[in-house]
């Protein structure tokens, strides 16, 4: 069965939120919220904690992008999920050049959107599939909230 797991942009506090991280292990929750809230139908909640280990959480929203997990892990074992910079290898042929991408999802599945462009200056569309990751090395080198310069287009 295909895992399904979350992490989350604390836009006001710029933090990532990962699964390990929920309540109790830390002071977030992730629940199933009224699905106009947002376009996974997931809310973030935050409690500032103040020492007293017998006080009940006190939850605030928190406004936050949510990423799913791919069902993917990197060659490092990571887990990549939506919003995640790669480097990506080619294994089909040494010939290919590694490349940075994006990864982001494309109306029913999860792509690679490459960060270059080609040799016209045109950006290069979604162009591989995570379909099969066998056929790619994948490294998680950031994220798109945590390391905003890794966005930077190469020419190609």
């Amino acid at each position: 069965m295909r895992e399904h797991m979350y992490r989350a942009w604390d836009k006001e506090r710029n933090v990532m939120v990962y699964p390990n991280q929920i309540y109790p292990k830390g002071q977030y929750q992730m629940l199933l919220h009224d699905i106009a809230a947002n376009r996974k139908g997931l809310a973030l909640q935050h409690f500032q904690y103040d020492g007293d280990v017998f006080a009940a959480p006190n939850w605030e929203d928190v406004d936050a992008y949510f990423m799913q997990y791919t069902g993917i892990k990197d060659t490092d074992n990571q887990n990549i999920y939506e919003g995640d910079i790669l480097i990506v290898q080619s294994m089909l042929t040494e010939m290919t050049l590694p490349y940075k991408a994006e990864v982001v999802w494309d109306r029913y599945r999860f792509a690679l959107r490459e960060l270059r462009k080609n040799v016209f200056g045109n950006a290069i569309p979604y162009s591989n599939v995570i379909a099969d990751p066998s056929y790619f090395n994948l490294k998680i080198i950031g994220n798109v909230y945590e390391n905003m310069g890794l966005l930077e287009e190469q020419h190609g």
